[in-house]
């Protein structure tokens, strides 16, 4: 029997395309690893807890956390829980008072890529008004975002991080 009319192709040539498809899968790979495929994947979301942000008293809500958060990522961000301290974690965004680019959705808060949101949302706990409490937002794509905020006696017109002068 004589094999020689079946002939492949050459062991170099199939050495060529191996390496060839392994460099190809390799340079996916990091990218979607060092997220420069991020506009084809939909963008990151980049969060800031606006130093505006704080906690006041509210006679007929209690503590309330007056929240302003900044997107400057170029994905939406889908908040899913926000811890106050050690004593409040907020699961649920249903009865949020969003302002601005942000949209409660049951239980996630969605703030718009590059949008600026103003979000109120009820406390459970008691805070010490001229307290500094840490913040920490955190979203479906697993960001944690950390930041501060101070406690007000009350709320007043002026959104600053001091503390306010007594109940109203």
């Amino acid at each position: 029997m004589r094999f020689g009319l079946r002939r492949g192709i050459s062991p170099v040539i199939a050495t060529v395309i191996i390496v060839a498809v392994a460099l190809v899968l390799a340079v996916a790979v990091v990218g979607w690893i060092m997220g420069l495929w991020g506009s084809v994947t939909g963008g990151q979301e980049q969060l800031k807890i606006m130093p505006t942000s704080y906690i006041y008293f509210d006679e007929t809500r209690g503590w309330v956390l007056h929240l302003e958060i900044q997107n400057t990522g170029s994905g939406d961000a889908a908040i899913m829980q926000i811890e106050v301290g050690s004593a409040d974690v907020i699961t649920d965004f249903s009865s949020a008072t969003p302002q601005g680019d942000c949209i409660p959705s049951g239980n996630m808060l969605i703030v718009k890529a590059g949008g600026f949101c103003k979000v109120e949302l009820m406390l459970g706990a008691q805070y010490t008004p001229g307290a500094t409490y840490h913040v920490k937002i955190y979203t479906k794509s697993g960001g944690v975002y950390p930041g501060d905020v101070v406690a007000k006696a009350s709320s007043g017109s002026s959104s600053s991080s001091s503390s306010g002068t007594g109940l109203s």
